[in-house]
């Protein structure tokens, strides 16, 4: 504890704005009613704020909780007068419009871009397992076309953000 506050305050001295990245944990996946945040900065990977909260029993789903986890999160930081100006998150929308509400700039984790990516790879080639009589040769030749895609999308997404 002692060390965040230290963390925080070194942060608030320096009066960089902070781009960070969020991802929230539950206890258990399906029955699960402990969520937990960590709001990590991206310039050194150490955890700035890590909010827990018992109240998915209350709030009804995973959805609410975490967005209520954030706001609290959110809040705590910029009562502090830490300036968040960019969130790396797991593409969710409900947290698009918390950030929104913060005019803080939303980014996705290229992780899940992929993870997508590939999730649309294999619904093609079972389509193709389907639909084809000579999936041999057909399934090769989609292979060698829909390999290279995830790499140039995950080019065009770089430089569409000015990622590096």
């Amino acid at each position: 504890m002692e060390q965040k506050i230290r963390l925080q305050d070194d942060l608030l001295r320096s009066g960089k704005p902070l781009v960070v990245c969020i991802d929230s944990h539950f206890d258990n996946s399906r029955s699960g009613f402990q969520d937990t945040l960590p709001i990590i900065n991206m310039e050194d990977d150490r955890v700035i704020e890590m909010i827990t909260q018992i109240t998915r029993k209350e709030m009804g789903s995973s959805w609410k909780t975490e967005s209520q986890t954030l706001e609290k999160a959110l809040t705590c930081l910029v009562e502090k007068g830490l300036v968040i100006v960019e969130v790396i998150q797991d593409d969710k929308s409900q947290v698009d419009v918390i950030l929104a509400q913060y005019n803080i700039v939303s980014q996705k984790d290229l992780w899940y871009k992929c993870k997508h990516i590939m999730g649309k790879f294999k619904e093609l080639l079972q389509e193709k397992r389907r639909s084809s009589k000579d999936f041999s040769v057909e399934a090769a030749t989609t292979i060698a076309q829909v390999a290279v895609f995830p790499v140039q999308q995950l080019k065009e997404y770089c430089k569409e953000h000015n990622l590096q």
